[in-house]
């Protein structure tokens, strides 16, 4: 997050709206002291007052971020491979049906899962069992993928448990607030999909779908 760029926007908010600035708010230096905590503060309430919608009055940098710059809407495809995500949980998607549907046996099953949902989606970027594989194509925008900064529901969770630069895991992003995750998640403890709520912690990417 460009913290310098987001502090001068909530100054001018503050400008404009006759909301003091805090003394001592320096919006050209990338730290989050007390001063823009303060005038954080002071910003999201007044976009609470005033009924903006989303707003919550808040003195995280990544409330205002959420309100001044918002993602863009979900692609369609993004918003299919999310319904099947809660699909699959609501239904409790077993194990023995995506393995078979996969066709390589008794093995780790996270991006089985996360390909099996795709496909279910309409998505024609080919199935992949190695969570690997799925962030160097994204990486290299190839297969139908690419990373993405801001995810949204249907991107794909890539996890690091071990902190030794080998992608682990990867689940199917529902909802994301903050630094907590709402994801569906095969291979996770459970015979079948399973909705889990973690921390971004050991996220090393996020990728979209594309096709």
């Amino acid at each position: 997050m460009n913290l310098v760029r987001l502090k001068y926007r909530m100054r001018k908010y503050a400008q404009n709206h006759g909301l003091d600035v805090p003394e001592g708010f320096r919006p050209a230096t990338p730290l989050w002291g007390e001063p823009a905590k303060t005038l954080a503060w002071r910003v999201t309430g007044h976009l609470v007052e005033h009924k903006v919608k989303g707003a919550r009055q808040s003195t995280q940098p990544e409330d205002i971020k959420a309100i001044f710059y918002p993602p863009p809407p979900a692609s369609e495809l993004g918003k299919n491979i999310a319904a099947e995500a809660r699909t699959a949980i609501s239904t409790r998607l077993s194990q023995w049906t995506i393995q078979h549907w996969y066709g390589m046996g008794d093995v780790a099953w996270c991006a089985e899962t996360w390909s099996y949902l795709k496909a279910r989606a309409g998505s024609t970027s080919p199935k992949m069992a190695y969570v690997p594989f799925i962030l160097e194509s994204a990486a290299k925008r190839q297969n139908g993928l690419m990373l993405v900064s801001r995810p949204q529901a249907g991107d794909a969770v890539i996890f690091d448990w071990q902190f030794n630069h080998d992608a682990d895991h990867v689940e199917t992003l529902l909802s994301k607030y903050g630094n907590i995750i709402t994801t569906a998640a095969g291979n996770s403890g459970y015979p079948y999909v399973v909705k889990r709520v973690r921390t971004t912690y050991n996220v090393v990417g996020y990728v979209r779908v594309t096709r």
